[in-house]
Order: structure tokens, then C-alpha cells, then sequence
């Protein structure tokens, strides 16, 4: 799931985000969103949908990976964004892979 404009420092529930019931694994700062998505099947050699199910994530190249309790948490029902990866009030786009 891409999270679109997430302010750095802020806290926001898991309701809004779409991520209630939901346990969070990773997390991602999109650097490069284009370069991200892969261009062609590796087995077959022919181009990709551009989809979450094909991406490639290289840190500092198309994500920065956020460490969980350093850079992101949980508490009780609310997500707490606050990388280093980016300015306080930043605003970013994040990656969550969860389950």
C-alpha cells in the first residue's frame, strides 16, 4: 500500500490510513517511484504491469527502509512517522508492507 503525503512527525490512526487490523512489517520512504516498479519479468523478459506485486526496492536508490521504533511506531490505534530520512513537516510518500 502507498501512503501519499504522510507529514513527518505526525501521528495519524491506522483507521484513516487504511491499515486497522492491520500488523504493519515494513516501511518505506519512496525516493524514486518510477525506478521502483520493475520494467520487464526477469523469467520471461517481457514488460511488466506497473503494480505493487513488481517492484524493486534498493535502498537509497527507489526507497529509504525506516526502522521500526527509530523512524516509525505504533501506539494503541495511532502510526507515528518520524524518519530521518526526511525533515520534520516534510511531506512524503510511503510504502507499507504489512499483513
Amino acid at each position: 500500500m502507498i501512503l501519499r503525503d504522510i507529514i513527518n512527525s505526525e501521528f495519524r490512526t491506522l483507521k484513516e490510513l487504511g491499515l486497522e487490523n492491520k500488523t504493519i512489517k515494513r516501511v518505506y520512504t519512496i525516493i524514486n517511484e518510477e525506478e521502483m516498479y520493475a520494467k520487464f519479468n526477469p523469467q520471461t523478459g517481457k514488460p511488466c504491469e506497473k503494480s505493487l506485486d513488481n517492484l524493486i526496492l534498493k535502498h537509497w536508490s527507489t526507497v529509504f527502509v525506516e526502522d521500526k521504533m527509530h523512524d516509525w511506531n505504533i501506539f494503541g490505534d495511532r502510526f507515528k512517522f518520524h524518519a530521518h530520512s526526511s525533515g520534520m513537516g516534510e511531506k512524503v510518500d510511503l510504502l507499507i508492507e504489512y499483513e
